[in-house]
């Protein structure tokens, strides 16, 4: 979000933290905010998920577009 509204500064603080956080990345996949019902919809997160969903090991199909509230 911060680098679609061009905040160097707060993008480069959320960059560095990012970095930090990469050590701790999931080894198995994980979700974000519920498990997923079925197996079928394990199958949908899996295929919908964005690339950083992918790369975090999330099955989860938030995307920086429906976060409205984050300025």
């Amino acid at each position: 979000m911060a680098e679609s509204h061009i905040e160097n500064t707060r993008s480069k603080e959320l960059g560095k933290l990012e970095e930090m956080l990469e050590e701790s990345r999931l080894a198995k996949e994980g979700f974000f905010y519920r498990p997923p019902m079925t197996e079928r919809e394990r199958e949908w997160l899996s295929k919908n998920r964005t690339a950083d969903a992918v790369h975090w090991n999330l099955l989860a199909d938030m995307r920086p577009e429906q976060l409205s509230y984050a300025r």
